[in-house]
């Protein structure tokens, strides 16, 4: 995937979201990414933004996923 710079932080090649995984962990990454999916499922169709909200809940369930897949690794 493509991201825009704004994603990055300054100075820095690396993401906001990769800065919030390592600080939070994989059990409380995957607690904040829950959260945005509930936040982004709930007020998709308040918005009028139903298919934008939708891919975001996809991506925020893709960063779950990652954690699941990363951890099975280790066992």
């Amino acid at each position: 995937m493509n991201y825009p710079s704004h994603y990055k932080l300054d100075g820095l090649d690396i993401e906001s979201i990769d800065v919030l995984r390592s600080v939070l962990g994989d059990e409380g990454f995957r607690e904040f990414c829950l959260g945005n999916i509930l936040k982004y499922g709930i007020r998709c169709k308040k918005k009028g933004m139903y298919e934008k909200d939708i891919r975001k809940i996809k991506r925020y369930s893709e960063f779950i996923i990652s954690t699941l897949k990363e951890g099975q690794d280790d066992n």
